[in-house]
This record gives structure tokens, sequence and C-alpha cells, in this order.
């Protein structure tokens, strides 16, 4: 029986285990640079604050319902979720984990024991995390995504598919929230007529071809119950990885977009090395706003001389190709690095002519690195290229909590 574990309002529930006074209130979180709402508590839903929506558009609401906003605190929510998938993995090995908020696991057990199943889970959850989750069991995982959608329907928390109707269940589920349709895939199935789970699912695989192709026979399979999406246990090595961010204001000091560059290739070559993977080829750029009439990108791509996932090494390479690129005078918002040509470092056949001495050294120098980061947290040592009294490139996060988890100078003090 496949189940899936949904943390409630992730980001705002989050908030809430260290901030109790939020409780019972309106809460919003925002995305980068306070830009977009990413997270509703039920309060702000009820309002008629919509997810996706842009921050400057709902202010009024948010004024006149006394709405708590805070900024994304993604140190947070990363370990909190870490801490629910510790807490996953007691329960079973076969799990795999979807997102920051959702996790698929696989368990044997009937249908009968789903329910005293998925309290021993919510209750597991709340006791050592304070995170309200949502727990939904169906034969395939497409079936679980719907029970979950109903555990917090209906309010219990809790809901195996397979103790209703499915006939009627599937009926009530609009095309669109069906998992992986979406509204350009919507469009085209109501076209044929299509306009709810259950439609898809007795539809002929001719229309489903032709409108979703091989993804849509499989998502009609797990409709009827037929275990077609297996559980990925194991995470596929990334292909590329990007790291981009938008400032917090308008940069047009080189030092800045430097800083900028040097900071989206750190966080990049972290993901390389987590994944023991080293690169050939990326393409850095940085650019202006899009909303702007006079838009402007400016970037190189480029071949580097060793396979590496050096920061420092990729930093030196990066900044002194693109130099000639960026101009004067002209404010720039945005930058970011993009890494291909990815092979693991296990794989790796090095030529005749590299140099293999600095190889070793780069991957030591790494390796300490990352080894004073992990134990004293992020940003304990930085490329000094990063390095800048005043970083004007951050993005805005003017309503973010502490890092109540992830900082010695921010837990919380109990006092009695």
């Amino acid at each position: 029986m496949f189940c899936l574990v949904d943390g409630n309002n992730f980001y705002v529930s989050c908030e809430r285990v260290f901030n109790p006074r939020l409780i019972s209130r309106p809460v919003i979180v925002l995305s980068n640079n306070d830009g977009c709402v990413v997270s509703r508590s039920n309060e702000a839903k009820a309002i008629g604050i919509k997810m996706g929506e842009p921050y400057h558009k709902c202010k009024r609401l948010v004024t006149l319902n006394k709405v708590k906003v805070l900024s994304s605190n993604y140190t947070l929510y990363a370990d909190m979720s870490a801490r629910i998938v510790g807490i996953l993995r007691t329960i079973t090995p076969d799990l795999e984990v979807y997102s920051i908020d959702e996790s698929f696991l696989f368990l044997q057990i009937n249908s009968n024991d789903c329910y005293k199943q998925g309290e021993m889970i919510k209750k597991l959850i709340r006791q050592q995390t304070g995170i309200p989750v949502g727990v939904g069991f169906g034969k395939t995982k497409t079936l679980a995504k719907i029970a979950n959608m109903m555990a917090k329907r209906l309010g219990s928390g809790v809901c195996s598919i397979h103790d209703y109707d499915i006939k009627k269940v599937l009926r009530s589920v609009l095309i669109e929230d069906v998992w992986g349709v979406g509204k350009g895939v919507g469009r085209r199935l109501r076209r044929h007529g299509i306009y709810n789970a259950w439609q898809l699912r007795e539809a002929s695989l001719r229309i489903i071809r032709s409108s979703c192709h091989s993804y849509g026979e499989r998502l009609k399979l797990e409709l009827m119950g037929i275990s077609v999406i297996k559980l990925e246990t194991q995470k596929n090595p990334n292909k590329q990885i990007i790291s981009s961010r938008s400032f917090g204001m308008g940069v047009t000091d080189r030092g800045q977009l430097y800083a900028a560059l040097t900071e989206n290739i750190m966080r990049a070559t972290e993901k390389l090395r987590a994944q023991y993977l080293k690169v050939k080829r990326c393409y850095a750029f940085v650019q202006t706003s899009q909303f702007k009439e006079s838009y402007h990108h400016h970037g190189v791509e480029l071949v580097l001389p060793l396979y590496s996932s050096a920061a420092s090494y990729i930093t030196q390479c990066v900044l002194s190709s693109i130099s000639v690129k960026i101009k004067e005078n002209i404010v720039y918002t945005k930058s970011g690095i993009i890494l291909s040509e990815l092979i693991s470092s296990n794989e790796l056949q090095p030529s005749l002519f590299d140099n293999k001495q600095k190889q070793v050294k780069l991957d030591k120098l790494m390796k300490a690195y990352d080894d004073i980061n992990q134990r004293w947290g992020r940003g304990s040592i930085i490329i000094s290229r990063a390095h800048q009294e005043r970083q004007l490139w951050r993005m805005s996060q003017r309503y973010r909590s502490e890092k109540y988890t992830s900082s010695k100078h921010q837990v919380i003090i109990a006092k009695s």
C-alpha cells in the first residue's frame, strides 16, 4: 500500500513550531525577495489570499485582516523537512522524498490497517517535530495523492481512498487536480469532454495519447489501481545544476557582481560535491530586469581545462571570462551559473595531459571547506571574492524569522 505524507501549510507550520503566537492567526510566507505568496495558513486562505499571488496585490487584504507576513526561511524549512524524513525512515526504508514537504512510503499493510497506521505516523511526527501532516493511502501513488487531498478536506488528517466509493471520489476530483495534469493538459482533456479523474480513468487510450502522451496512459492505469509509477528510493544524479538569484536591489558595481556570481558558484558546487560529481562545461550570466525596456543579458559559456568541483577553481575561470562581458552603468538585477557535462568522480578518466597533482590539491581543499561549513554552519568559511562589506545583491528578506535550528546564535533559550 502506498502512503503519502504531506506537511500541512508546511512553511507556515514550521514558523508556528517556534512562534506559538502565530497559531490561529492568519499567516503568509513570501518567496525570494518577498515577491509572491508561497505558503498560507488556513486562516489566510479563508480571507481570500491566493497561492502565488504577488505580495503588492494582496497588501490591502493583509493590512485589513492583520495578517502576519514572513519571508522564506529555507534553512529552517529544510532542517524540519530532514527531521520528518528521518522519522519516516524509522517506519520503512521504502521511502521516496518527493519534495520538501511530501514523501511517499510503501507499507506492507492491508486496507483495514491504514487508518491506524496513518494515525500513528501523524501522531509521531507531531510529537517529535510539532508539524501537522496529512496522510493518504492508496494502491498506487496517484490514488495516495488523491487520498491525501481527501484527508485535508475531511479534517481527520488520515484517509484511505479504498474506504470510499472510488467512482464517487474520482468524480469529485477536477481533472486539473489530478497529479501531473496541470492547466495546459487539463485544457486539452476538457476539449474531449474529460472534466474529472473518473472520466480520465474511463477515457479511450486514443484520446489520452493525443492529449498527454505516455504519461496519460500511466495515469489511467494508476487511477484503475494498477501501480506503474514506481517508488524512487534512490535519487538519480543531476544532469545539470543551476544556481541563480535575483538581487535585493539593483547592482552596478563590479565587485558586487563578482561576489554574487561567486555565491552562485559556491552553492552550485556544494550540490556537485554532495553527489560526487565534477563539471566540465558551465554558463555564467548577469542580467537586468526583464520588465524594463532596455533588457540586457550578458553571459559566457566556457569549457574548463579540468573536470572539477572546486568552487575556488571554477570561480577563477568564470570571473576572468565574464569580466569583459559586464558593461558599465547598467543596473543588473540577477546572476547565475549553469553547470553541465557532469560526470561521477568515480567514472572520471583523466587525460595524460591533466594536472593530476592540482586535482588532488583542489579536492583536499574542498573536503576541508565542506567539513568546516558542516561542523560550524554554512558560511563559516567562504571564497574571498564573495566577501563584501555591503552585500547589495543579497535577496530581500525583511520579515525573515530566526534560524532556530541551524545557528547557535539564534537558538531559542528557555528560561525558568
